[in-house]
């Protein structure tokens, strides 16, 4: 469902967790970056280890659990400035 949505809708941001149920995020992640590679993919994961960057195949970046919603936050406005400075 949310590949779907991504492929109908342009989203400022795409948060993923990376052990999801029925699809992982790394998974998730490979699907949207065929048909998107400009929206920011941020990993929202309890295993925060250097890897996940290395094998992140799409992701932009992520936010270690437990996060303070300060956190969460900080790497939104992160990401959607950026999008809005090159418009």
């Amino acid at each position: 469902v949310a590949i779907t949505m991504a492929r109908q809708f342009q989203y400022d941001i795409v948060l993923v967790g990376l052990q999801m149920p029925v699809m992982d995020g790394y998974s998730a992640t490979r699907h949207i970056r065929y048909f998107d590679q400009q929206s920011p993919i941020i990993a929202l994961t309890a295993s925060a280890f250097p890897d996940i960057m290395q094998e992140n195949d799409g992701l932009t970046d992520f936010l270690a659990k437990p996060f303070k919603p300060a956190m969460l936050f900080d790497i939104v406005y992160k990401y959607t400035q950026k999008k809005k400075m090159a418009s």
